[in-house]
């Protein structure tokens, strides 16, 4: 696996989501450096990192995180995690894995909770005859499923068809299972809460859907809907994101001379 750190303080672990890599938080790890000492990873099968150990599912994929935390974060003391999307199913079953040594998992835009598949317009990228047709289709479901912005944002589109290239790992029948919600009630850690784009797409764009459903496997969940924001809440509203994620975490925000550094 390659993973990236930057800061120091508590560890903080950041799981990208699915067809992604690390820089699902590349608006994120700066301002979230300057309090804790933050790591991504690229998941197994996906990003730079090599491919998952056999069998090659999402169990396999946890493993190797859980194994990969315990050569990086050694010993008693426990870090946090905030997994995105595929990332949040990831930190579930790493938290499952090693009871006790995650002190807060955060959810951002969860994936497998049950929720009814939206049936969102994508399409095979691959499918399309030159670069330009793919760019295309990359810039067509980003909106789709990741961004509530209609305006375009070329430095996204690049990020997104990048790591699609890169992906081999594809997750949408896990997505579709409830393996996230069916874990939570049960897991040894000290908070369980949950950040969504108040219109994310997998939701239906009414992010109350995920939160009744979470609160009612985790009762005491704190739920956070950030207005105006996508599925990929963290890139589209990060100054919203970041406050949000301070006051669940418990952690003072960036003060305005740190910010400036």
């Amino acid at each position: 696996m390659v993973w990236r750190r930057w800061g120091a303080g508590r560890p903080l672990v950041l799981l990208h989501g699915g067809a992604g890599g690390w820089d699902h938080w590349v608006r994120n790890v700066g301002p979230l450096s300057r309090v804790r000492e933050v790591w991504c990873a690229d998941l197994p099968s996906l990003g730079e990192s090599d491919d998952a150990p056999e069998p090659g599912d999402v169990h396999a994929i946890a493993a190797a995180v859980a194994d990969g935390l315990d050569a990086l974060l050694p010993g008693p003391h426990a870090f946090d995690v905030v997994g995105f999307s595929f990332g949040a199913l990831i930190g579930t079953l790493v938290a499952q894995a090693r009871p006790g040594r995650v002190g807060r998992l955060v959810l951002v835009g969860a994936a497998s909770i049950g929720l009814p598949d939206p049936k969102l317009p994508l399409r095979f990228w691959r499918w399309a005859s030159d670069e330009a047709g793919q760019r295309e289709i990359h810039r067509a479901n980003l909106h789709a499923l990741m961004l509530a912005a209609t305006d375009d944002d070329p430095d996204a589109v690049t990020l997104h068809a990048r790591n699609a290239a890169r992906t081999r790992f594809f997750g949408k029948t896990v997505a579709a299972q409830p393996l996230t919600r069916d874990r939570l009630g049960a897991l040894d850690v000290a908070r369980v809460d949950a950040i969504y784009g108040a219109l994310d797409a997998i939701t239906g764009r009414d992010a109350d859907t995920a939160r009744v459903v979470l609160q009612a496997v985790r009762p005491g969940l704190r739920f956070e809907a950030i207005p105006g924001a996508g599925h990929w809440v963290q890139y589209e509203r990060p100054a919203a994101f970041e406050a949000a994620l301070a006051r669940l975490l418990g952690a003072a925000r960036p003060t305005a001379s740190q910010a400036g550094r």
